[in-house]
């Protein structure tokens, strides 16, 4: 019986582990929607800034203009390249909780296959008490029947030979 509240109690645990797996790569997959939109942004920014730099080449008299539009180029580059280094990360990170979640989703099927053998143990184990009671019960039958039967076999005998002194005395 311990057996069974340990493995609903393991199962409960599973089902607890895979709750925080799933509210994970919820979590991850909201950030991932983030991270594509910020890629989105980042694209059409470097676009806009491309576009800007070229006629900054053509108007070379803004040139000082020109070198802060790079280097504010440079920083967005950078921030791309960041976030595209988190992406990678959390497409990593995304990676492994779906092996672990294929691990935990073996380890239930496992129990689930456990569970039903104790269960058909347990009913094999029910039959079988049963079986041993209607025997322990045929049994204690076939006693009473013998010793009443040796009883009476003692009880004549007994009469025949009191019979047998009585004539003799």
């Amino acid at each position: 019986m311990t057996t069974i509240s340990q493995q609903y109690l393991e199962l409960t645990i599973v089902l607890l582990v895979l709750s925080i797996i799933f509210y994970t790569v919820f979590t991850l997959y909201r950030k991932n929607e983030i991270l594509y939109s910020q890629n989105a942004s980042i694209s059409k920014e470097l676009q806009e800034r491309k576009e800007h730099s070229m006629s900054l080449e053509i108007e070379q008299e803004k040139s000082s203009e020109r070198l802060e539009e790079l280097a504010n180029l440079k920083e967005t580059e950078h921030n791309y390249y960041q976030l595209l280094g988190e992406y990678n990360t959390l497409k990593q990170l995304h990676s492994s909780v779906n092996e672990e979640l294929e691990q935990v989703r073996e380890e239930l099927a496992q129990m689930q296959s456990l569970k039903e053998k104790s269960i058909s143990l347990q009913e094999a184990l029910e039959s079988k008490e049963q079986v041993v009671e209607q025997l322990h019960t045929k049994m204690l039958k076939e006693f009473k029947l013998l010793s009443s039967e040796l009883l009476e076999q003692k009880q004549q005998s007994f009469q025949s030979s009191s019979k047998e002194q009585l004539k003799l005395l």
